[in-house]
C-alpha cells in the first residue's frame, strides 16, 4: 500500500496575535495547512490560493510558497509528512492542491489526536504515521468525484441539511420543501446515502458541534445558542445522550499540542 510509504514529520497549530502574512518557504516535506479561522493567502508555483475556514491546501516539497496578502485573526493546523519516493503519494492526492471539506469533523478530530500524540511520550512514534495517513485518506475521501450517482432530489436534501445545521431541522420540513411526503423523502435519501434522514440530521449536527468544541474555546452556552437549542441544559442532555460524555469531557480528550504564533506586526 502506498500509504505505508508516507511518514509523519512534524506538526503544530498556528494562531496570529497580530496582522500576519505567510513567510516565504521552501521545504523538503509535503505540508497540509488546514484553516480553522480567518483567511490564509498563499502563492505556490505562481498560483494563488485564498483559504477560508474548513479549507485545506497540500503544499508540495521543494517548491517555494509564500503569502501574498496579510490577514488578521488567523488560526490553522500545519502538518508535515514525507514520502519515501516522489511517486509514493497517491495520484489523486498528488493532483490535489486545495479542497473545501464538506465534513470537517473527521479532520478536526484526527488532527487534534495527531498534535496530542506528537507531544506525548505515551505513544510509539509510528502512531503519528498512522494518523497522518488517516488524515490524507479522509481528504481523499472528500475530494469531489465527477461520477456522482446521487439523485438531484437527494443531493438537494443533503445540501439543505448541511446549510441549516445551526437551526432546528426536521424530516417533515425537508420533505415539504422537496415536494415529497415524509416517507418518500426518507426512501430517496436512504437509497442514496445509506442512512435515514433523521439519523443524518442528528449525526451531522453532532459532528459540527464536536468540531466547534475541538477548534474553539467558545463557552458551552454560546455553542448551545449557535445550534438552536432552547437552553444550555437541553444542549448538554442532547450531547451526553449521543456521545456518552459531557461536552467538557469531550473537549479535554486531546489537549497537548505544539503551538506557534506571530509576536511581531508585519
Amino acid at each position: 500500500m502506498f500509504y505505508e510509504k508516507l511518514h509523519y514529520a512534524y506538526a503544530g497549530r498556528f494562531h496570529s496575535r497580530k496582522t500576519w502574512i505567510h513567510p516565504r518557504a521552501n521545504i523538503p516535506t509535503w505540508e497540509i495547512i488546514y484553516v480553522t479561522a480567518g483567511k490564509v493567502c498563499i502563492e505556490e508555483n505562481g498560483v494563488r490560493y485564498a483559504l477560508a475556514p474548513g479549507e485545506i491546501i497540500l503544499l508540495q516539497p521543494d517548491i517555494p510558497h509564500e503569502g501574498y496578502e496579510s490577514s488578521d485573526d488567523v488560526d490553522f493546523i500545519w502538518m508535515h509528512f514525507s514520502a519515501e519516493n516522489c511517486e509514493d503519494l497517491p495520484e489523486p492526492l498528488e493532483n490535489l492542491h486545495s479542497l473545501h471539506l464538506t465534513d470537517t469533523y473527521p479532520v478536526d478530530l484526527l488532527s487534534r489526536q495527531l498534535l496530542h500524540y506528537a507531544e506525548s511520550d505515551q505513544y510509539p512514534a509510528e502512531a503519528c504515521d498512522y494518523l497522518i495517513r488517516l488524515i490524507l485518506m479522509e481528504i481523499l475521501r472528500q475530494k469531489p468525484h465527477k461520477d456522482n450517482d446521487n439523485s438531484h432530489a437527494a443531493a438537494a436534501m443533503e445540501q439543505w441539511i448541511n446549510a441549516n445545521l445551526y437551526h432546528p431541522v426536521t424530516v417533515h420540513e425537508i420533505a415539504s420543501r422537496s415536494g415529497y411526503s415524509d416517507d418518500h423523502a426518507e426512501r430517496i435519501y436512504k437509497k442514496n446515502f445509506g442512512v435515514s434522514m433523521k439519523k443524518a440530521i442528528t449525526d451531522k449536527k453532532m459532528r459540527n458541534i464536536k468540531s466547534v468544541l475541538l477548534t474553539s474555546d467558545l463557552p458551552l452556552a454560546r455553542i448551545s445558542t449557535m445550534f438552536g437549542f432552547g437552553d444550555c441544559r437541553q444542549f448538554l442532555k442532547f450531547f451526553r445522550y449521543h456521545e456518552g460524555v459531557s461536552p467538557t469531557v469531550f473537549r479535554r480528550l486531546y489537549y497537548k499540542m505544539h503551538c506557534n504564533t506571530n509576536d511581531r506586526e508585519i
